[in-house]
């Protein structure tokens, strides 16, 4: 009984975070009309966090499963994390867990739902190709 009304709780204030107005619809192809008053609007939609979290139907994405990638890198690190694999296969492991998390980086960098999403798979691509060639 919990679980549902925390999940409730959270899908209202995910609706009410993503929540469109007349203003914000737009159609695609469709320039918005010009004025003075876009460059203000433009600031303030990045610095929105509606803008941020939530994707172009309106939904916060900021995890979808399933994701083939994250569960690769999250069975590589809790598998790498027991020793049972022993000394040169949790580094083949390690090795396999980066490049999920890499190829997972560069999805997210060129197909991400929502620009927090983009931003995340930068952050992660820049810090994982540091390790790797450091």
């Amino acid at each position: 009984m919990l679980h549902l009304l925390q999940r409730a709780l959270v899908h209202g204030a995910t609706q009410a975070l993503c929540a469109s107005t007349d203003a914000d619809v737009r159609v695609a192809g469709v320039p918005a009309p010009s004025s003075d008053h876009d460059a203000s609007a433009s600031h303030d939609r990045v610095l929105s966090l509606r803008w941020w979290l939530c994707d172009q139907n309106g939904r916060v994405t900021i995890a979808q499963w399933p994701n083939p990638a994250l569960a690769v890198w999250l069975v590589a690190v809790v598998v790498g994390w027991t020793g049972v694999l022993g000394t040169d296969r949790t580094e083949t492991l390690q090795v396999v867990g980066q490049g999920a998390l890499v190829a997972w980086a560069v999805d997210e960098v060129a197909r991400g739902a929502s620009p927090f999403r983009r931003v995340l798979g930068a952050v992660v691509l820049v810090a994982e190709l540091i390790r790797l060639f450091a």
